[in-house]
Parts: structure tokens; sequence; C-alpha cells
């Protein structure tokens, strides 16, 4: 009887250790988990602030280039908003400036129907104005 309990006793505490181990480890394995998640999240936050960063930087070398009457790096500056942010109506209403004083009418006109459908209004008065 004292040896069937002994018996009894090992297996029970065998597979209490497997059990107890078997959790420790999927216990980690979503900590892990929860972690990539975190550093998922970190990685997309800092690229939406790099790329906040780089369209303010477009744009402020882009008025810059208005003012220097310096149209065409207007237009890439611009355009390179556009490419990090497609539904910036601004970039297309400004672009669409540049283009006019570079008498690319064609142009203009479809930066400001475009700056018109993605909600920037003034776009239409232009439109009316310049583009019949």
């Amino acid at each position: 009887m004292i040896k069937k309990n002994i018996i009894l006793t090992f297996i029970l505490f065998t597979t209490f250790n497997f059990c107890y181990s078997q959790s420790t480890y999927y216990g980690y394995q979503e900590r892990n988990v929860e972690s990539q998640v975190n550093y998922s999240k970190i990685a997309e936050d800092l690229n939406k602030s790099t790329q906040i960063i780089l369209i303010n930087r477009y744009y402020e070398n882009a008025n810059r280039n208005i003012e220097l009457k310096d149209y065409n790096s207007a237009i890439i500056d611009y355009t390179n908003v556009i490419k990090l942010d497609p539904k910036d109506a601004s970039a297309y209403y400004y672009r669409g400036i540049a283009n006019y004083y570079l008498q690319y009418n064609r142009n203009a006109c479809l930066d400001w129907i475009k700056a018109g459908q993605l909600g920037n209004g003034h776009a239409y008065e232009l439109i009316r104005n310049y583009c019949n």
C-alpha cells in the first residue's frame, strides 16, 4: 500500500510539475506576443510622427519656393506631400496654383478639381474663374 501511495504521489507530482511548466511556458509566450504588439504600435506611431515631420518640412519648402517664385520646386514639394498623404486637399490646391503660375492650366485645373473633391471649397472658385 505504501508503495502504491509513493507511486501515486510521484505521478501526481510529475503531472502537476508538467502542467505548471506548460502554463508558465504559454504565459511567457503570451507576454511575448503582447510585447510584439506594443513594439508594433510604437513603430507605427514613430512612422506617423516621421511622416508628419516630413509633410511639414515639404510644406515649409514649398511655401518658401512659392515666395521665391520657384514654382517648379514648389510643385515637387507639394507632390511629395501628396505621396505621403494622398488625401491632403491643401497640397493639391497649392500645387494647382504653382501649376497655374507656370501656365500649366490643365494640370492646375486637375489639381483644383481633386482639392475640391477632398473638401477644399476655395478650389471651386478657382475652377470657375480659370478652368472654363
